[in-house]
């Protein structure tokens, strides 16, 4: 469950959940390598209210050296439980499973740390999360903002908000780090006539920004329902795909009621070309996923 593959394809990181006295359970991050052999759990959690979750958004370091995630464990890193009262909270560890360092100490069970990630060169972990601006300044309390894109320096320091909306109705995901370093893929709710995190709109679009997020493009321009789901970019960066439910003739045409997986050339400085859609569906109860992460996928669903 949730797993990620190591940049150079040689391990795999998952949730391992774990019954406890029938009506309880943990998850726990498990590391093996690709072929499933030598499976670790790198965390010890126990006896967790069977709605909740333990561990997720997990991510190896560029040089394999640390993995990054999410957890309501204790915040000093001993198993045996999750922390009172809180949700989660981003951690780092070395890749065997010491040195647990939490890296945000929210105590708030309406606060939550998602979809961790590394940049490129290992020198921030981008994440997102709800938690109030003030955190920036060491205040772990608060109401509730939007769900925005942070980054923090691996040990912990220079945490910062790159987006910084406080409507509870807005969220933005980072989806793709490009591998020149100059900034990243994201999607949601920023509004693309302003660029402004105070004005959300209620559809999804694919953005760049630059790493620090002073600088942003937005790549879609949909308005109402329709919006796009996570996207993903071929490994020579020329070409994206995602789901939305756009209008099969274009954003102007007749409204496709099916989740379709549409695909585009990409420019991250300058937008998306061709956008197209690979299925066709106008059924309410058909939706599809993508998760397009080799060459060979790519090659067979977007020939060149």
């Amino acid at each position: 469950k949730e797993g990620d593959i190591s940049r150079e394809g040689t391990k795999v990181t998952c949730n391992r959940r774990s019954v406890v006295l029938h009506s309880s359970w943990s998850n726990n991050v498990l590391v093996m390598n690709i072929d499933g052999s030598n499976a670790t759990d790198l965390t010890q959690q126990t006896l967790l209210d069977i709605n909740s979750e333990i561990t997720s958004g997990h991510d190896f370091s560029p040089d394999m050296s640390k993995i990054v995630f999410s957890s309501n464990g204790k915040l000093d890193g001993t198993p045996g439980g999750p922390q009172a009262n809180a949700w989660r909270n981003l951690f780092i560890m070395n890749a065997d499973g010491t040195g647990k360092l939490a890296l945000t100490r929210f105590q708030s069970g309406t606060f939550a740390v998602s979809t961790a990630t590394f940049s490129h060169d290992g020198a921030w972990i981008y994440f997102v999360t709800n938690a109030p601006l003030s955190a920036e300044n060491g205040t772990w309390t608060g109401s509730l903002a939007g769900a925005n894109i942070w980054r923090v320096r691996p040990d912990g320091t220079e945490l910062r908000a790159i987006t910084r909306s406080t409507n509870t109705a807005y969220f933005m995901w980072p989806s793709y780090f490009f591998a020149d370093g100059s900034g990243f893929l994201a999607y949601g709710y920023l509004s693309f006539s302003t660029g402004l995190d105070t004005d959300p709109i209620n559809a999804g679009n694919l953005w760049s920004f630059s790493m620090d997020g002073t600088s942003r493009l937005a790549h879609t321009r949909l308005t109402g329902s329709y919006g796009i789901g996570r996207p993903h970019v071929s490994p020579d960066e020329s070409l994206i795909a995602f789901t939305s439910r756009l209008p099969l003739d274009g954003p102007t045409g007749e409204a496709a009621i099916g989740s379709n997986i549409w695909v585009a050339s990409l420019n991250k400085d300058k937008g998306l070309g061709d956008m197209r859609p690979i299925t066709r569906a106008t059924n309410s109860a058909f939706a599809v996923t993508v998760s397009l992460k080799r060459n060979a996928i790519w090659a067979q669903v977007c020939p060149q």
